[in-house]
């Protein structure tokens, strides 16, 4: 009786190693997807994190603001949104007292009222990503009247931004105009918005142009204190 050993023909061999980069190939697409998806959300979460912890601060520094004739509240709109056209009443910059003092170090004792300064700033590399610094200075201190201190006390809050918006507004919900201590007949009004509108809008991937945007309101219990007169300094001397 005879064996036969029957092997594979080169046709079948061609035929296998297609099949198995055809295999292989649609493995590799299937990685490369879950790949980014994976990248996508491991970068959302980081947006997330950095969003939450901004707007937190903003929370905390706005409700604890308070209408100081020295340093009125003041919203204006900076040079790194110039092209972003903001509308009517929007703002990227802020600048308030607040008793948000935020202590870094817990053997520093003042606990005090602060002067708060938010600004928005391109960054160095890529001028369409934006990032948000903010400036915490004791406001009964000689600090808080020396710009050169305050300007080397700004912090990164956020980057990675797209865009920063702020907008003041009245109890009624409409724009609030106030942006300075006005005067008349001697007297000085201090005044306060009744809150700030915050949009914060965060790049995801800024070649394809996607982002992702988080908005809130922040009441300010202080402007929703009806205003109250008080004498210049000068005024009062007099007295």
């Amino acid at each position: 009786m005879t064996l036969h050993n029957k092997g594979f023909t080169l046709v079948e061999l061609l035929l296998a190693t297609a099949l198995l980069a055809l295999v292989m190939s649609m493995l590799a697409t299937a990685l490369g997807a879950s790949r980014r998806v994976v990248d996508s959300l491991r970068e959302q979460d980081g947006v997330e994190q950095q969003a939450q912890t901004a707007l937190h601060r903003l929370h905390e520094d706005l409700a604890a603001a308070f209408a100081e004739p020295t340093l009125p509240f003041s919203a204006t709109q900076g040079k790194a949104q110039r092209g972003l056209h903001l509308e009517e009443g929007q703002a990227d910059n802020l600048i308030f007292a607040s008793m948000g003092h935020l202590v870094f170090m817990p053997q520093e004792q003042y606990q005090g009222p602060a002067l708060i300064a938010y600004r928005v700033e391109a960054e160095a590399d890529d001028p369409r990503r934006l990032k948000l610094l903010r400036s915490d200075v004791p406001l009964l201190l000689a600090q808080a009247s020396d710009a050169d201190f305050v300007e080397k006390s700004f912090l990164l809050l956020a980057d990675g931004l797209r865009a920063v918006q702020f907008k003041a507004v009245d109890e009624r919900g409409e724009t609030w105009r106030y942006w300075a201590v006005s005067s008349a007949n001697g007297m000085v009004e201090v005044a306060l918005p009744a809150a700030l509108q915050i949009r914060l809008d965060f790049w995801l991937d800024v070649d394809s142009g996607r982002s992702q945007v988080y908005e809130t309101a922040v009441l300010m219990p202080a402007g929703l204190i009806r205003t109250w007169p008080q004498r210049m300094a000068a005024g009062a001397a007099g007295n």
